[in-house]
């Protein structure tokens, strides 16, 4: 793979080699600095797969009960992939509204029953 100059090496190259355009060069550092930050900080909104999830997140959790739940039955139940309805799981343990538990090579999970 080659070495890609970026422009931050760019500008830092011009501020040393050319001095008269190394205020101009470091303007522009600063400036890709600012941007970069601004962008790092950002507020993300959800993607459509990740809303999906979401609405899905409740009916996922009614289906949850004593006996146990693979990822598969629950997913052919609410019509929608395995690969759906694993990470909302995940969620669900981590939340502890649902616990996980291997049970002949299968993901069992359990509906957790809060005691008040």
């Amino acid at each position: 793979m080659e070495n890609r100059i970026t422009d931050r090496d760019r500008y830092t190259k011009i501020a040393e080699v050319i001095p008269e355009y190394a205020e101009w060069a470091n303007k522009k550092i600063a400036f890709m600095d600012k941007r970069n930050e601004a962008r790092k900080n950002a507020e993300k909104k959800p993607t459509k797969a990740q809303l999906e999830s979401l609405a899905l997140e409740p009916k996922v959790a009614e289906l949850l009960g004593a006996e146990g739940v693979s990822p598969k039955a629950i997913a052919d139940e609410l019509g929608v992939s395995f690969q759906k309805v694993t990470p909302i799981l995940k969620r669900l343990v981590e939340a502890g509204t649902a616990r996980a538990e291997k049970v002949k090579g299968d993901n069992l999970y359990f509906k957790v029953e809060v005691e008040a």
